[in-house]
């Protein structure tokens, strides 16, 4: 998304006009997380990234919303399931996220 400012500036008694667009950053979060709320292994995990104060640094999904981008992505609907995007990286196993998560954040 842009968006263009446009701001005029006074120097030595001249206005002078200019343009400057803006992009949207990236957002920072590059990571997934797809669970369940009846999951326990999801709340297992969730409540490690909690534990380790990066909760915020993954996007939760709900699988059920979005149950067709979990199969493409991992070839099943077996929750939780990690993709990270950034270093393309897919993991099911909530022990194995789990891990994951010590090396990437800690």
């Amino acid at each position: 998304m842009k968006k263009t400012l446009f701001f005029a500036t006074l120097i030595c008694g001249l206005f002078l006009a200019s343009t400057l667009e803006l992009k949207a950053a990236p957002s920072k979060k590059s990571i997934k997380l797809y669970t369940t709320k009846n999951c326990g292994y999801c709340h297992k995990v969730i409540k490690f990234l909690k534990k380790i104060k990066h909760y915020d640094d993954v996007i939760i999904v709900d699988a059920n919303e979005k149950y067709d981008e979990l199969v493409k992505l991992s070839g099943g609907s077996q929750v939780p399931f990690l993709h990270d995007e950034q270093r393309s990286v897919t993991m099911l196993e909530s022990d194995d996220i789990i891990e994951y998560f010590k090396n990437r954040f800690n």
